[in-house]
């Protein structure tokens, strides 16, 4: 016979539980803080490019931090964020890069500092350009928008200092949105200033990604509908074991057991 009486097997099974919850909130807070960090650190980065394509990429980089910090926040209303931010940081961010290969295709070179004054000649393309970097900033009406807005929504819950400095990536990503298009299709006008425009093939498809982000931005619900059913799933499977993130302190005894 054991000598283990069924209290002390409880109270050994608690401590086991709380020093596994406290780790788990140790590395999520962790992911959370590198999740902001990444933000601004792919923000502060994309700035300081010169190449077009370059600027691009690390504003992607910027964006998948508000995925991250949706993600380890542990929240409904994030999570529901996240899958709309990953939709639309696909469109915007694609039709940025398409962008951006028809300008180095056009003029053979991806460097801002030998571009300028091109809006004259590309109307169409510097159209479709401030269209997709308004995207990308977080311009309300646009779906990024809706989920970094609903990101933070749901980190803010969790943390209101870290929602208040993920936050501060949107400042920056409008200062690099902004001065990319100002770079590239307005200021002075580069020696090769005069090109083609979009063709109506390119034309047609920068449109359909732009309606794609316009009626996200309006109408998201049906991305959180289909949506939702893996959230619940997450929810039933107690993935999104959300109350140790809301209060919980580890090392309290037995209300941390599982339901």
């Amino acid at each position: 016979m054991s000598d283990v009486s069924p209290g002390r097997a409880s109270r050994d099974a608690s401590r086991e539980w709380d020093t596994c919850l406290g780790w788990g909130l140790f590395w999520l807070a962790l992911l959370i803080v590198l999740a902001v960090a990444g933000i601004l650190y792919g923000a502060v980065l994309a700035f300081a490019q010169t190449d077009l394509k370059r600027l691009v990429a690390y504003t992607s980089v910027s964006h998948m931090g508000f995925v991250l910090l949706g993600v380890f926040s542990l929240s409904e209303v994030a999570l529901q964020g996240v899958m709309i931010q990953i939709t639309c940081h696909g469109l915007s961010t694609g039709a940025l890069f398409m962008l951006a290969g028809a300008l180095g295709e056009r003029l053979k070179t991806r460097q801002m500092d030998q571009m300028g004054g091109f809006w004259r000649s590309a109307p169409r393309m510097g159209g479709m350009m401030m269209i997709f970097a308004l995207a990308s900033l977080g311009l309300p009406g646009l779906g990024n928008f809706v989920g970094e807005f609903l990101v933070l929504l749901g980190v803010y819950r969790v943390s209101p200092a870290l929602a208040t400095a993920a936050a501060a990536g949107f400042v920056v990503s409008a200062v690099y949105a902004l001065w990319m298009v100002q770079r590239v299709f307005f200021g002075r006008t580069a020696a090769t200033s005069v090109f083609s425009d979009l063709s109506p093939r390119e034309t047609l498809t920068a449109a359909a990604l732009a309606s794609a982000l316009f009626v996200i931005g309006f109408y998201p619900q049906p991305v959180i509908d289909t949506a939702r059913p893996a959230l619940k799933a997450l929810k039933t499977s107690q993935v999104l074991y959300a109350a140790p993130v809301q209060g919980r302190v580890p090392g309290s005894g037995d209300n941390h057991a599982p339901r």
